[in-house]
């Protein structure tokens, strides 16, 4: 009896000499957690907020240089610099980084507006040095930026620097979202909008098929035929189809990006810099627009080996454009459809917690396809 009792005071005296370092060792590492969360959203609201002073990029570097022109050597380098170098000022990280992916048209994990490689170079380089700046030599980190504007689907533009997210460390992820730049929100983008928008009002107004359920006039089955319908023709109309043979969002996107290379080639030949594009013509021994055409047909074609590179450029990128549209149909069959079924499934279930249907829908589309926004993530870990 005497043993036990003096087992059970030395097991108490034990606890409790040893529960105060089980105490500190928990809080100290709940400390830790919660200051590196802290840091990750610091960082990610700097990117935010905080501008770069200065700037510059060379839109069609690359081009020169595959041309076999050195855009760095003697007196060739001012005429270059004059002709196509673009300066950005006192522009904040998140709109950099923006306006560099609405100009990428990145498909299938290539970036396929060889124009602005440079820009895309030199923005990925910019955030490593403000990524290092701000986080020193304690943390490694992962910063990605994405402008998908269907989900899921490879399209649109992509920055990244850092190191691959290490699976055996303790990771800590803020995210955020970044506007996309106005001058991608074009005429036609407000035609597109506003087509969605009377599609859903009207087709809402006209077949109340959610009265209809909640009266008992038809069936859940027939219900879930009915919204299943509507969603699926309103997505295709919307992503590669568009309302009544008018754009979609590939065809706005595609266009706007093409009309940005068209508008940068008569920048860079007008008549002010005459001299300078006749000296980079007889340096590279062609016109500059057949470079970029040359060079364009070439990316285009190893993404899409089916599409014939002999075709003039104007029809290339009609070809370019049916091609994604026609992945993007897929997709859509495939993947966004599931999605389809699952959304009819919750609105079926939970019917009468619904008291806005449109608002449902409208929430519902736009985590599927949201053309004004791009993902920020920034995943950090002590080293």
């Amino acid at each position: 009896m005497q043993d036990a009792v003096l087992f059970c005071v030395m097991v108490s005296l034990s606890g409790a000499v040893l529960m105060p370092a089980f105490t500190s060792n928990a809080v100290q590492k709940a400390y830790i957690e919660k200051e590196n969360e802290e840091k990750a959203e610091e960082i990610l609201h700097k990117f935010m907020t905080c501008k770069v002073d200065e700037f510059e990029h060379l839109n069609a570097e690359n081009i020169l240089g595959r041309a076999g022109i050195n855009a760095s050597y003697g007196l060739l380098k001012p005429l270059v610099d004059g002709m196509l170098e673009k300066e950005e000022m006192h522009r904040t990280y998140a709109d950099l980084c923006t306006e560099c992916m609405a100009c990428q048209l990145r498909f299938s994990g290539r970036q396929l507006n060889v124009l602005t490689e440079n820009f895309t170079e030199m923005t990925e380089a910019k955030l490593g040095e403000f990524m290092d700046e701000q986080l020193g030599s304690r943390y490694s980190y992962n910063f990605t930026i994405v402008w998908n504007p269907i989900a899921g689907f490879d399209f649109g533009g992509e920055l990244s620097t850092g190191d691959i997210i290490p699976s055996d460390a303790d990771v800590y992820t803020a995210i955020a979202y970044a506007t996309m730049p106005s001058s991608l929100f074009t005429k036609d983008v407000s035609v597109l909008l506003e087509n969605m928008r009377n599609y859903i009002e009207n087709s809402v107004s006209k077949n109340d098929y959610v009265s209809d359920f909640r009266d008992g006039q038809i069936s859940e089955e027939e219900f879930k035929q009915h919204l299943t319908e509507f969603l699926v023709n309103l997505i295709d109309d919307i992503i590669w189809r568009g309302f009544d043979n008018g754009s979609s969002i590939l065809d706005v996107s595609i266009d706007y990006i093409f009309q940005g290379v068209k508008n940068a080639i008569e920048d860079a030949f007008d008549d002010a810099l005459n001299m300078t594009a006749i000296t980079i013509m007889e340096a590279a021994g062609e016109n500059f627009s057949e470079i970029v055409a040359r060079l364009m047909k070439d990316s285009f074609c190893q993404i899409f080996p089916v599409i014939n590179a002999s075709l003039p450029m104007k029809k290339l990128i009609s070809e370019v454009k049916e091609s994604i549209k026609e992945q993007a149909k897929n997709f859509v069959n495939e993947t966004i459809k599931k999605r389809v079924t699952a959304m009819v499934e919750n609105v079926a279930s939970n019917i009468n917690k619904f008291t806005n249907i449109r608002a449902e829908i409208i929430n519902w589309l736009l985590q599927q396809i949201n053309f004004c926004r791009a993902k920020v993530m920034l995943s950090i870990w002590e080293v």
